[in-house]
């Protein structure tokens, strides 16, 4: 029988609450307004991810060792504390305290809320039920950060301060949830206490549907990255007038709703990742070639719309693929597959977007996605579990 504060309540009540944070559309504002030049702003971001780069899979392996929740806790108070030193830190040198911080608290939060959550559904025997619930959690989380990125910059315009004081008090209220998860007994000592089980996870790591799902999940990550963060510059380059890219962004949002919506409905069921990854990327291939107004924000809209049941089945695959007492680790190995895509594969994309264009070089890295997930998949799919 489920318990009053059973954690996939717990995990949908924080999930959704947390996407109302407000910071994110005007941090770099934020920051300006605080004296920090562009090149301070950049040393702060790099600081941040170098720390979770570097934490990550520690607190992987603690959260199995130790429990879930007692990581996710220290995690959600480490970022409740980062976010009140952004509003109270007056200076460069005190905020990259700040960005260590947050550092600190993502890689400690990072997989240890999903294994909870996931363990919690197979010892109630509703594994299958996973992709259903993060489905309608990222509906409404998409209809949250539709208002959020409209409403965040007309407070900052009142009052600078609104906005981070706000996501102080979110992050608060997260922090005294994260006390109601639920951690289960078996699952906290099923690891020996006297060796690190690097054997079982390196193991893991190395079982082809695992690297299957994380490699493809790091190709799409790494593509509509670029895709959303430079949707401004982009907007420049075929000549659209910035003053819609706010509205375009919420149709982007509606679409992650939209996407999420039609996979309750099935619309997506017979994709796997593999053919939502290959699908993508023809269409960003195609679309972005052109540089034209209505096949970039074309792109971008679909883009968004396939991005949102490919994420779901995706990190439902994940976990199906791995085992519990390995969960959080394997998760935060996961999420250094991203970070480790992201640092290597910017650099090279930003050469492209200095001398062939954003568009070019997008439709390029869609097309070679697309190349080599058909390449992967075809060899790999008897490997996944349906």
């Amino acid at each position: 029988m489920k318990k009053r504060f059973s954690n996939d309540k717990v995990y949908s009540f924080i999930s959704i609450l947390d996407s109302g944070i407000m910071i994110w559309p005007v941090l770099f504002l934020f920051y300006r307004y605080k004296g920090l030049s562009f090149i301070q702003i950049g040393i702060l971001q790099s600081i941040c991810s170098v720390v979770t780069f570097t934490l990550e899979i520690p607190f992987g392996i603690i959260s199995d060792r130790i429990g879930h929740k007692k990581v996710l806790i220290i995690g959600s108070l480490t970022n409740a504390l980062s976010f009140i030193g952004i509003i109270l830190m007056p200076s460069f040198t005190s905020l990259i305290l700040v960005e260590v911080l947050s550092g600190v608290g993502d890689s400690a939060t990072s997989g240890s809320d999903v294994a909870l959550l996931f363990n919690y559904l197979n010892d109630v025997g509703e594994r299958d039920n996973y992709q259903e619930l993060r489905s309608k959690i990222r509906q409404k989380q998409a209809v949250i950060r539709f208002f959020v990125r409209i409403i965040s910059t007309v407070l900052y315009t009142w009052n600078c301060f609104i906005p981070f004081i706000i996501s102080v008090v979110i992050k608060i209220v997260v922090l005294f949830m994260s006390f109601l998860y639920h951690e289960p007994a078996q699952k906290t000592n099923a690891v020996g206490k006297t060796k690190w089980p690097w054997k079982d996870i390196k193991k893991e790591v190395l079982k082809r549907e695992y690297l299957l799902y994380v490699f493809t999940g790091s190709f799409m990550l790494l593509i509509f990255c670029e895709i959303s963060q430079y949707m401004g510059p982009i907007f420049n380059e075929t000549n659209i007038d910035v003053a819609y890219l706010g509205a375009v962004l919420a149709i982007g949002s509606l679409m992650d709703f939209a996407g999420s919506k039609l996979y309750d409905k099935g619309v997506f069921g017979k994709f796997s990742c593999g053919g939502l990854s290959i699908v993508f990327g023809l269409v960003a291939a195609i679309l972005f070639v052109f540089r034209t107004p209505i096949t970039v924000i074309s792109g971008y809209v679909i883009c968004s719309l396939i991005y949102a049941p490919f994420s779901i089945k995706l990190s439902d695959g994940i976990n199906r693929a791995i085992k519990d007492e390995h969960r959080a680790t394997l998760l935060s190995i996961e999420n250094q597959f991203d970070t480790m895509a992201l640092f290597v594969f910017e650099p090279i994309m930003g050469i492209g977007f200095d001398n062939v264009g954003i568009t070019l070089t997008i439709s390029a890295c869609s097309f070679l996605m697309l190349v080599i997930m058909t390449f992967l998949w075809r060899k790999g799919a008897s490997c996944v579990q349906s």
